[in-house]
């Protein structure tokens, strides 16, 4: 069974209409790359949560202060930064910063713990099986 010239057309037409919606769809992501480090030390920040401002999702900075998050239209240019043991920092997003890092330096603000007692186990070797110089197994 052969396809006629009309239908191969379509076909044709079509699928060039998908091919380019779908580069055009891939364009329209943008995606924010930087660093996140302390200010005062310049040493990069691991675990930084860096998210856009009104979204609930996010990203990690890995361990040398680096993310790279993806941009949502549906959201303010804005972002925000936290890390546990520094200011809390937000800032719109420059429109310069298309297609360079973004160095962001967080100011600390450690945080005191009163209070904290560090409790140990005493039992734990016995529920893993071992007393003393035998091994249960």
């Amino acid at each position: 069974m052969r396809m006629s010239d009309a239908w191969r057309g379509v076909l044709g037409a079509a699928l060039l209409v998908l091919f380019m919606a779908s580069r055009g769809v891939a364009q329209e992501r943008e995606v924010l790359h930087g660093r996140i480090a302390d200010a005062q030390t310049s040493a990069p920040l691991p675990g930084a949560f860096v998210a856009q401002e009104g979204s609930k999702f996010g990203v990690l900075t890995d361990s040398l202060g680096v993310f790279s998050l993806e941009l949502s239209a549906d959201f303010p240019r804005e972002i925000r930064v936290a890390q546990l043991g520094y200011r809390a920092f937000q800032m719109a997003i420059p429109p310069s910063v298309q297609g360079r890092a973004l160095n962001v330096g967080l100011v600390p603000n450690p945080i005191e713990i009163e209070g904290l007692k560090v409790l140990t186990d005493q039992l734990a070797d016995r529920r893993r099986g071992l007393y003393g110089i035998a091994d249960v197994l």
